[in-house]
């Protein structure tokens, strides 16, 4: 029913192409290069880190998806690495069913990809294989969605959130195919 209201045709290419990159979740193979492949107009899998286990992510699980805060120093403005392990041993020891890296509660919009980077070389190093975890990736920019979604692929995210640009409102069907 939402095709006849909705045509294909009102989302331009490249929002397409952007979005449909980064709309992949809670399927066992969301990371799988095969499937990325087939939803993009360019090989991915070339980008991807073949050093992280990518390929395995551990599937989302029913209870409580923890989204985590980003500690920063108060003086320096920059991760505080030491409160962020502290913070993930506590959920790791807590047994929480999963986590949310860098979603709106972490105030991602406002990290580089570099501090990015770093923020998921330590949820990984700490947490990777015992807890999934789901990596936002949501922005307004649909580049930059896909970068940080191929950067979350990279560093083993289980999934990715993304969310709808505010601004570019595509119909369900859009978000979907």
């Amino acid at each position: 029913q939402i095709e006849r209201f909705y045509p294909t045709t009102m989302i331009p290419i490249t929002t397409r192409t952007a979005l449909l990159t980064a709309l992949f979740c809670a399927s066992s193979n969301a990371f799988a290069p095969s499937r990325i492949q087939s939803t993009t107009t360019t090989t991915t899998s070339t980008q991807i880190n073949s050093s992280t286990n990518i390929a395995h992510p551990i599937p989302l699980k029913q209870g409580s998806t923890v989204a985590l805060i980003t500690p920063m120093h108060k003086t320096t403005g920059k991760i505080d690495e030491k409160s962020l392990r502290s913070i993930l041993q506590y959920h790791l020891t807590s047994q929480t069913d999963g986590l949310c890296i860098l979603g709106t509660t972490a105030e991602a919009s406002l990290l580089s990809m570099s501090e990015r980077s770093l923020l998921l070389d330590i949820v990984t190093s700490e947490i990777k294989g015992q807890i999934p975890f789901m990596v936002g990736t949501g922005a307004i920019n649909p580049t930059d969605v896909r970068e940080m979604t191929l950067q979350a692929m990279d560093h083993g995210a289980d999934a990715a959130l993304v969310v709808c640009n505010p601004y570019i409102k595509p119909p369900q069907r859009g978000l979907v195919r």
